[in-house]
């Protein structure tokens, strides 16, 4: 059945464990032989599933309640996707999976919060490294798709998707038929709706026993672009009416602190746009009474 949140504390407590496990591998509690070493070695990746496990939980609910809202900022691509491959390190030593990265020089930042960003490409490059098998190379492809629009692929040659799980390994809680036990089949659904929260695209294609390609868009870090992609994605006519303000911050310290108050405060439909040149945040906002979110903007910064 479907996990329930108030597993989650339960769950937490393998977090404990992991670091007791961690020190004995180390060597603090005393020399360990091959076999000790193993079985130290099964409790920590055991306590990393749990510890994936209870994110996956936790972004769910929030994602599902609209409580997720993301941080964007002009983000160096190739800087991350090194930062990835580094963070699932012994993942990929378990496996004996090798990452390429393919990326052409030049390519502009994309405009994204950080830490989703890096959620949706580990997310996407663990579920490779699952189905592949040993010695296997995954491949990350960061490429230009349009003038405003960067595509990121991650490519394996595992065991594949039936077209049958295609049509579904998107849904919460929801498993392809030669899914491998650990997880709660969240993944790939919150890949999705982060990269929804982005104003991307999420596809996939898939031969069995050939392996798959995930692919997701991004917007680029192009101000102008930005805008306009903005204003052309607002179905509603109501919210084509909009007050804009500018927030300057000389102060280097301050700039991210308040960058990230304003995003916190204003609605996900609002377009926060910082410019990290001249220190100035725009806000775009479709409030129906901006002087109040503007006044109430003023006394938080002031706060801080």
């Amino acid at each position: 059945g479907r996990p329930r949140l108030e597993d989650v504390a339960e769950i937490h407590h393998d977090d404990a464990i992991g670091e007791f496990a961690h020190l004995m591998r180390e060597g603090v509690t005393g020399e360990m032989n091959d076999q000790q070493r193993r079985y130290v070695g099964i409790i920590e990746r055991r306590c990393d599933e749990a510890t994936r496990m209870v994110y996956d939980l936790l972004d769910g609910a929030k994602l599902q309640s609209g409580r997720m809202h993301p941080h964007r900022q002009a983000v160096e691509l190739r800087e991350l996707l090194f930062d990835v491959q580094e963070s699932l390190a012994p993942v990929l030593r378990q496996g004996s999976i090798m990452v390429a990265t393919e990326m052409l020089d030049g390519l502009p930042r994309v405009f994204a919060d950080r830490d989703m960003l890096g959620r949706i490409v580990a997310n996407l490059v663990s579920n490779a490294v699952k189905f592949s098998p040993a010695q296997a190379t995954v491949t990350i492809r960061a490429e230009r798709q349009s003038v405003s629009m960067a595509r990121v692929s991650v490519i394996d040659s595992g065991s594949g998707i039936s077209e049958e799980d295609l049509r579904r390994i998107f849904r919460r809680f929801e498993r392809g038929t030669n899914h491998v036990q650990d997880g709660v089949g969240l993944g790939l659904a919150i890949v999705r709706e982060l990269v929804r929260l982005h104003g991307g695209r999420v596809s996939v294609e898939s031969t069995l026993g050939k392996g798959s390609r995930f692919h997701f868009t991004i917007p680029l870090f192009v101000p102008a672009a930005i805008i306009r992609r903005h204003f052309s994605q607002l179905d509603d006519p109501q919210l084509r009416k909009v007050t804009s303000w500018e927030f300057d911050c000389s102060e280097p310290t301050k700039y991210d602190a308040i960058h990230r108050l304003i995003t916190s405060t204003v609605r996900s439909r609002d377009l926060v746009l910082p410019d990290d040149v001249r220190r100035c945040i725009l806000l775009v906002t479709h409030s129906k009474n901006p002087e109040r979110l503007l006044n109430g903007l003023r006394q938080q910064i002031s706060a801080h």
